[in-house]
């Protein structure tokens, strides 16, 4: 495997010789560019390089994976498979991740070779790679690194108003994701979340989700404690907690 060093007058020099690049990126910037720059600055990657994973790995490093990961959100595309497809074909952010430029050409590992060489879905890692890396992560840590992430969003003041609202919308017949929203500004910021699944999101648990995804903010902010609240926490029609077929609110007014 061979490494590149930062020398403009050699790359010049051979550019002039006719020599084709091993890899060319533009220097603009578009909006996924942007976006993993605010990451960046928010301190949102330096939270995931302190991630704790439930392994110790050789080869590619769990914050590599874990960086990019993160930004598979910034992609139109549903799938993890898809996103990453997209995320691959932009050497300039994947340069901001950290992956090195040998890696993006030739691969991280020698994972999923085929006779004929490296297939395009495995440049710089698999897929599957990162499907791994994500497996490892445990709720708790998850959980301390979403409250480290919000804070820093409250800390820049990109979190206004005193009106949230408790959001609970199904994913297929079996999981369901309720967000603490803050709905005062022009859009919608989601402030805490849980992912719930089986019995977790069944009727008579709604009251211990709420409290605890207020809880979390609060624990963090103490300074934000509503001086009064009032709830609206309408019963779905099928009268099944979280899991009705319409979508359960509550407004809370800080």
């Amino acid at each position: 495997m061979e490494w590149y060093r930062n020398d403009k007058a050699a790359v010049s020099e051979a550019l002039k010789r006719g020599e084709r690049p091993d890899l060319a990126t533009t220097m603009a910037s578009g909006p996924l560019d942007e976006l993993v720059a605010l990451h960046q600055e928010l301190g949102i990657f330096a939270i995931l390089d302190e991630l704790e994973v439930q392994r110790t790995r050789a080869g590619v490093p769990d914050e590599l994976l874990l960086r990019t990961l993160a930004t598979l959100p910034f992609v139109e595309q549903a799938s993890l498979s898809g996103a990453s497809e997209v995320l691959f074909r932009e050497p300039a952010v994947l340069l901001q991740l950290g992956w090195a430029p040998v890696q993006i050409r030739a691969g991280s590992n020698g994972r999923h070779r085929h006779p004929e060489g490296r297939r395009e879905e495995s440049l710089p890692c698999h897929p599957d790679t990162l499907r791994d890396a994500l497996r490892h992560v445990g709720e708790s840590a998850w959980l301390r690194a979403q409250a480290a992430g919000v804070q820093a969003l409250y800390q820049r003041q990109l979190v206004r108003g005193k009106v949230y609202a408790i959001d609970g919308s199904g994913l297929g017949d079996d999981f369901r994701l309720v967000a603490l929203v803050c709905v005062s500004a022009t859009r919608p910021i989601i402030v805490a979340w849980r992912l719930l699944s089986g019995p977790a999101s069944e009727k008579g648990q709604e009251a211990v989700v709420t409290r605890s995804l207020i809880e979390q903010v609060l624990c963090r902010w103490p300074d934000r404690r509503p001086s009064a609240c009032c709830w609206l926490m309408p019963s779905t029609p099928t009268g099944r907690g979280f899991r009705g077929s319409s979508t359960a609110k509550a407004l809370m007014l800080w």
